[in-house]
């Protein structure tokens, strides 16, 4: 498997990447010049064309410009089985083949250059019957299809260094970052696959790794080549199965066809083991979680020593903090499965322990708040990732669903409202925080929902109550259980006892 992914890698990207390497520096260099994507254009041209081709026929009609653009020219959405037709546009509209001529005439390339652009542009490019002359003071505009035939037989440079000016659309330069950044993507997979090929070749010389065994396959087989199936196939002498994939970690164990049974576990669990064994200090297993979170780890858990860890030394702007790489992935990882469609009913246990932490740095980071500090700015960044139960609701329709998502909605404010580690300042500081942060926006958004805030937090408290808790003292001692220890159980039920992960 390893091997047929560094080959497709090695086939698909080093000729893509060198031609994004040679716009972008001919757009660096000025060679090439962005238009303005927000100039006028007719509308019915768009629909037709594209919004990038109209506006530059509509840029060249205004500055006495051409537009060179291979015919014919295909409507949008027709599956090219329909053509526009131009003939409106003809005054600014010429071809490839136009440039080609161009060159040749002004002696700026060779008969070797000259043939071998021809037999390619004439295969490509069928020409526009009256294309206007193309002179060294033209002013020129390229659509994107006309940037890959002019750099593919080697034009491009010379038409730049021969004409007044060229212009691109800013749908150019983006385009190249992005196979230039895909490009950096794929070279750091490769050396991915070659270290991991390396390892494996040592572990597997020295017998420390062993391959496992090998399904069976039959003539109606629909999955192909499977790693994972053929580990399923037979599990014996396996203790512990590592899988990251959410559909073959649902379950605490595997089980194969004969009986036998093992572990079911992912990478993060290996971590947590690397670092009980002293292999992996903390920073590098906050490091290690981090990357696999900006690398997209789904429903990737988050610990409040770990969010308090990547926001203690967060540098600040005013009233806001300068979001971080770490930050950043730990807001974009929480907002990944919802962007996506992707989070399922079985996942809530991670949703609910998302939330739980996040309350629980919020908490711990007003606990250790000065006078002096920017603690408003850090909370303000905490909560808002804080899931919004009733967003998260998977169907509002469902009364049985939006009665629980409402109930969840009620009991994290009340939890945000409990605040009792700090000392007097801080809990002033916090309450105020909390109201202006927190308690008014709700109040004014769902005044219906802060009615229930404070019944539920009185019947959650009387529920909290032992034989000790008669007392003042009692009770704080419930409360500093309740809110510093784990989570309710309403934050911990595990629906069929799914795993996310």
């Amino acid at each position: 498997m390893l091997f047929i992914e560094r080959q497709y890698l090695r086939v698909q990207q080093p000729s893509e990447v060198a031609k994004a390497e040679r716009v972008r520096a001919l757009i660096n260099s000025g060679g090439l010049k962005l238009v303005s994507d927000d100039a006028e254009t007719s509308a019915a041209d768009a629909k037709e064309i594209g919004r990038d081709l109209a506006i530059m026929l509509s840029l060249a009609k205004r500055d006495g410009g051409l537009v060179v653009r291979s015919a014919p020219v295909s409507k949008l959405g027709t599956y090219l089985e329909e053509h526009v037709d131009m003939s409106g546009h003809a005054a600014v509209l010429t071809d490839t083949l136009s440039i080609l001529d161009f060159l040749s005439n002004s002696a700026r390339i060779d008969a070797d250059t000259k043939q071998g652009a021809e037999n390619y542009l004439r295969q490509v490019d069928k020409g526009w019957q009256a294309s206007p002359p193309i002179t060294a003071d033209s002013k020129l505009f390229l659509d994107d299809l006309t940037v890959v035939y002019l750099d593919h037989v080697g034009l491009l440079d010379v038409l730049i260094r021969s004409v007044s000016a060229v212009f691109v659309h800013p749908d150019v330069e983006g385009r190249t970052q992005q196979t230039l950044s895909h490009g950096k993507q794929s070279a750091k997979l490769l050396n991915a696959i070659d270290r991991i090929r390396t390892v494996l070749n040592l572990a597997l010389e020295s017998g420390k790794v062993k391959f496992s065994a090998r399904r069976m396959k039959v003539d109606d087989e629909t999955f192909g080549t499977s790693p994972s199936l053929d580990i399923m196939s037979d599990l014996s002498g396996i203790d512990a199965v590592l899988a990251d994939d959410r559909c073959l970690n649902k379950l605490p164990t595997w089980t194969d066809g004969l009986g036998n049974s093992a572990k079911a576990a992912t990478t993060l669990e290996v971590l947590d083991e690397l670092k009980s064994g002293k292999k992996l200090d903390e920073d590098g297993l906050w490091r290690a979680r981090h990357k696999l979170r900006s690398a997209g780890y789904y429903a990737m858990p988050s610990r409040s020593d770990e969010i308090q860890h990547h926001l203690r030394s967060v540098p600040t702007e005013g009233t806001k903090i300068r979001e971080t790489p770490e930050l950043r992935a730990v807001r974009e990882s929480i907002a990944f499965a919802r962007i996506n469609n992707a989070f399922l009913p079985s996942e809530m246990p991670w949703l609910n322990s998302f939330t739980f932490e996040v309350i629980k740095s919020l908490r711990a980071l007003w606990a250790r708040s000065t006078a002096e500090d920017d603690t408003e700015a850090r909370s303000d960044w905490l909560l808002s990732i804080l899931p919004n139960p009733l967003e998260w609701c998977l169907d509002p329709q469902n009364e049985a669903a939006w009665a629980s998502a409402r109930l969840q909605a009620i009991a994290q404010a009340g939890l945000l409202m409990v605040f009792v580690e700090g000392k007097s300042e801080q809990k002033r500081r916090y309450f105020a925080w909390l109201n202006e942060a927190f308690i008014k926006p709700l109040q004014q958004a769902r005044p219906e929902l802060w009615r229930e805030i404070m019944p539920f937090l009185k019947s959650y408290m009387l529920r909290l109550l032992g034989p000790q808790s008669d007392s003042y003292d009692g009770l704080r001692k419930t409360f500093i259980q309740t809110t510093s220890g784990p989570a309710p159980s309403i934050f911990t039920r595990r629906p069929g006892g799914a795993r996310s992960g």
